[in-house]
């Protein structure tokens, strides 16, 4: 589960270099759009990847 987490944050930091590079330095609009969706993409997996944790965490404490 840690390295899906740290796979997840390294999507998202990939995604605001690619979202920094393309606004700033080359001009282009469709890489800032598409680093956008790399970084939405990544925190919505360590957010599920989180929660499911959480939850399997719960299940498994009520069963004890």
């Amino acid at each position: 589960m840690a390295a899906a987490i740290l796979l997840c944050l390294g999507i998202a930091i990939w995604g605001a270099a690619k979202q920094r590079i393309g606004a700033t330095a080359l001009r282009d609009s469709f890489s800032a759009e598409q680093g956008k969706g790399l970084i939405v993409a990544g925190l919505t997996g360590v957010f599920i990847i989180g929660s499911l944790g959480t939850l399997f965490t719960i299940v498994y404490g009520m069963a004890i």
